[in-house]
């Protein structure tokens, strides 16, 4: 749907002001949207590592007890 949108919208347009207004709320929208991601992504970063540090320690754990 946005990217059908994108694609039939023509930038050389003149806006009325409350398209504009309403092109504004979408750009901070988007924005917003934007910055969730990168948190998440930051996030799923953080969690990958403590599983693999997790990981690396079982598998020490395990090699020492094999016996």
């Amino acid at each position: 749907m946005l990217f059908e949108w994108s694609q039939n919208t023509d930038e050389n347009d003149e806006l009325t002001e409350a398209e504009i207004q309403n092109v504004q709320q979408l750009k901070i929208l988007f924005q917003n949207k934007y910055k969730q991601m990168i948190q998440r992504e930051n996030e799923i970063k953080q969690i990958k590592q403590i599983l693999l540090r997790a990981n690396h320690k079982i598998e020490q754990l395990l090699e020492k007890n094999k016996g």
